[in-house]
């Protein structure tokens, strides 16, 4: 049994009468709930990632910061635990005394690329797979060693200053 098309007069072969198409499901109630508690789940479930995000689970945020101090007193260093890969970081390290050198080794020597800290200071390759941060002069307080991530994953980046015990930071870099 065909529809009658209301403007021409002509016949829908395809929609028998009776048959309206709609998104609404008025003629069955349990669908219609069970379609309204799916899309609050939905809802619930999107605004818990973005809380996640804001809070720092899928990077830079509050949960994310990362304070870590040697067992001397001699170096502290602030980062993020959650980068991404090709964007813009950096480990901020304190000296509480002037130092000349520190040493940065792990996995991080590979997948990060360090940038550089401007005049007086360089990095040096040694045997062992270390990098080396050597300072013109002796340096104390604040420096900033921008990076940047080139490969996903977890890593892992140890320092020390001169003959200092070993400061390790993880990190999770996402793609």
């Amino acid at each position: 049994m065909a529809a009658r098309r209301a403007d021409s007069g002509a016949t829908d072969p395809v929609r028998p009468a009776g048959l309206h198409l709609s998104l609404e499901h008025a003629g069955d109630p349990a669908f219609q709930r069970r379609d309204w508690r799916a899309q609050r789940a939905g809802r619930g479930l999107l605004a818990a990632f973005l809380a996640a995000s804001a809070l720092g689970v899928t990077g830079p945020g509050p949960l994310s910061r990362v304070r870590l101090d040697s067992p001397d007193g001699v170096l502290s260093i602030r980062t993020e635990r959650i980068l991404h890969r090709d964007a813009p970081a950096e480990w901020r390290l304190a000296a509480s005394r002037p130092i000349r050198s520190i040493r940065v080794a792990g996995d991080a020597v590979r997948s990060f690329e360090l940038g550089p800290l401007g005049p007086g200071s360089a990095w040096r390759s040694v045997a062992s797979g270390e990098l080396v941060l050597e300072l013109s002069e002796p340096r104390e307080g604040e420096l900033a060693i921008p990076l940047t991530p080139r490969a996903a994953g977890r890593t892992e980046a140890r320092f020390r200053v001169e003959d200092g015990p070993i400061l390790s930071v993880t990190h999770l870099v996402l793609p």
